[in-house]
């Protein structure tokens, strides 16, 4: 993965090859240890980065993951693992799951059998552990451990759970170099969302995020050291036990992962480029998510704004009405095609008031009616080439009078109740099903096959973009995601609403899949009640993901926007509504979700929306 014959990182890259031993438990035998399929997640994620070679690039080869193994099989998969790495290269191991101390405050690894009241006998010594790690003295490690009390990998035995002895790390001058990350203190429990069992532990999300965050420092590379002191800085703001870390000889040096700000710089005019050339207000939008505070968001805002101008002119010419020419006025009053605007309104004044002669109002309303018919036929032909499924994606497209409600609840301190104004748009009255994603990308990456009319699942943020692209190329429409104001205003039934907690009802049964009621699986779209709107699944069945980047504070400075839309890049993007495996407090209309934008897993969906549907 790293080189050390670049000479720019002489004096800091220290290996050649990475090589990864995952392991962790999620289930186990002792009713005391609850179990916590958040570690599972971990591992998962982890084997996704680090095969990704935007960030590591490790070849599949060089990984083992080990979930719910024994004792026995984890200690002797390691050493075999190890006894095969070639000298100078780096170790990467990481845990998780339970961390449990004896009578005597030492720590030890859970395994599915292992039990608290015999733990020395039935967990993973971590003394055994370091002292097996210790042994291979000819290539670098970082060693993770996210589990309760993992700081105790640096002490040996202290007497008391209170008492902390001096770091001992004598045994460790022979070493390459070491890096050990730990979760929590020798005396802190580590934290995990059981609720949100896809999402791995809170120490494993943090560094995960300071690794695709990268570094402003203009280096190509960022150190253990650096994705460390981030992943802390995120732990300390989000009130999660403070990690810790030890180091050892050369640990300060290992150079770790990829810096994407550095490649950014080099590929950020390029992407302006091939931005311009595109043209769309999507790719303006995408750009500036991309590259906030570039030297481009500028010309890209300007871009966007005359592109919006020019789209909202094209439908109010498709309208042909007066309302339409003065609303266009109304959002535009100094619009590109304001002139044009003002002759048409004066037009059509001009004909409501002046009445014509009986055989020149018939010729002009039979020849209205010819183009009418003509644009009809031209667009019933071009819809009829579309796939059957696509057909029926655009049939459902539903109507969304636009006006001003109050967005949030007190109940969340993530959202912040405050005045929202939206224009009028159309949204699908499902969420995206299999047999659509399948139309449009000739691929089902969604677990739950052989449901054609299920929702599609396991869909990163980043794939919706590119079903949309494909989408919007096949019809020639301008079909995007809802943004996360449009989202909620929706889901509460828009001007019609009744003031439910979920999206058509009180009661969760009645309109969503969720945790109590959906057998663990998607369900076909539209089986449960409609909202207000005719809308199905808004809560639960699966999570839909909104164009918004996330801001936990974004309410507070969105209060009396009018079509509100946080483009500013906070690394992930918000998820809506709840999913199959959800509870029902997650599933209430103005629950916020964070995710990043390239995880997908089998509860993240995403339904569809549009300015117009012409």
């Amino acid at each position: 993965m790293l080189s050390n014959k670049n000479k720019k990182y002489k004096d800091r890259v220290i290996t050649k090859k990475m090589y990864v031993f995952l392991f962790g438990s999620s289930n186990f035998e002792d009713t005391s240890l609850p179990p916590i399929k958040n570690a599972e997640a971990g591992l998962l994620h982890w084997e996704k980065l680090l095969l990704d070679e935007n960030y590591f690039g490790v070849p599949s080869n060089q990984i083992e993951r080990h979930l719910n193994k024994s004792r026995d099989e984890v200690m002797s998969a390691f050493t075999d693992f190890c006894d095969k790495i070639p000298n100078n290269s780096l170790l990467l191991i990481y845990y998780a799951g339970h961390g449990v101390l004896d009578g005597e405050f030492s720590l030890f690894l859970s395994t599915p059998t292992s039990r608290v009241n015999s733990i020395k006998w039935t967990g993973i010594s971590v003394n055994q552990l370091r002292e097996q790690i210790n042994g291979y003295k000819k290539f670098s490690k970082v060693i993770i451990l996210d589990c309760c009390f993992s700081a105790k990998y640096f002490e040996g035995i202290a007497t008391t759970a209170e008492q902390l002895v001096e770091i001992k790390i004598q045994e460790m001058e022979q070493q390459k170099g070491v890096f050990m990350m730990a979760s929590s203190g020798g005396n802190v429990p580590s934290k995990f969302d059981s609720n949100n069992p896809n999402i791995p532990m809170s120490f494993t999300t943090t560094i995960l995020q300071a690794i695709k965050e990268g570094t402003k420092i203009s280096e190509e590379f960022v150190t253990a050291e650096q994705v460390f002191d981030r992943a802390k800085e995120i732990c300390i703001e989000k009130q999660l036990p403070i990690p810790h870390k030890l180091i050892a000889k050369d640990g300060a040096r290992i150079v770790f992962a990829k810096n994407t700000q550095f490649s950014n710089k080099h590929q950020i005019e390029t992407d302006w480029l091939e931005t311009q050339n595109q043209n769309t207000i999507f790719g303006y939008y995408s750009f500036i998510n991309k590259y906030p505070d570039s030297l481009y968001e500028i010309d890209a805002l300007h871009k966007i704004a005359d592109l919006e101008d020019e789209l909202f002119w094209k439908e109010a010419q498709n309208q042909d009405t007066l309302k339409g020419y003065l609303n266009y006025i109304r959002k535009y009053p100094d619009g590109d095609f304001i002139e044009e605007a003002r002759i048409q309104i004066k037009n059509k004044t001009t004909s409501s008031l002046h009445q014509q002669p009986l055989y020149q109002a018939t010729e002009q309303s039979n020849k209205s009616l010819k183009e009418e018919e003509k644009k009809q036929e031209a667009t019933t032909q071009n819809t009829s080439k579309l796939p059957q499924a696509i057909q029926e994606l655009e049939k459902n497209m539903v109507y969304v009078e636009g006006g001003s409600f109050m967005m949030g609840t007190h109940d969340m301190k993530n959202a912040t109740p405050h005045k929202v104004t939206l224009s009028d748009f159309y949204v699908n009255k499902y969420p995206v099903t299999q047999a659509e994603w399948t139309a449009v990308m000739k691929n089902n990456p969604s677990p739950f096959k052989g449901c054609d009319d299920c929702p599609v699942e396991c869909v990163s943020w980043e794939d919706t973009q590119v079903f949309l692209k494909e989408l919007n190329e096949m019809t020639g429409k301008q079909y995007r995601l809802l943004t996360e104001a449009e989202w909620e205003y929706a889901a509460r039934g828009g001007q019609k609403s009744k003031g439910y907690q979920y999206a058509g009802s009180n009661d969760l049964n009645d309109v969503a899949w969720y945790r109590e009621n959906s057998n663990s699986k998607t369900h076909p779209v539209g089986q449960k009640q409609s909202n207000e709107l005719g809308l199905y699944d808004m809560s639960g069945n699966v999570w839909e993901w909104c164009q918004d980047w996330y801001d936990e504070k974004y309410y507070e400075k969105s209060n009396n926007s009018t079509n509100p839309i946080n483009i500013s890049n906070t690394n992930v993007r918000v998820m809506r509504g709840g999913s199959w495996g959800n509870s029902p407090a997650v599933c209430l209309v103005a629950y916020r979700l964070r995710y990043y934008i390239s995880d997908r897993d089998s509860g993240s969906g995403f339904r569809i929306c549009s300015p117009s549907i012409v």
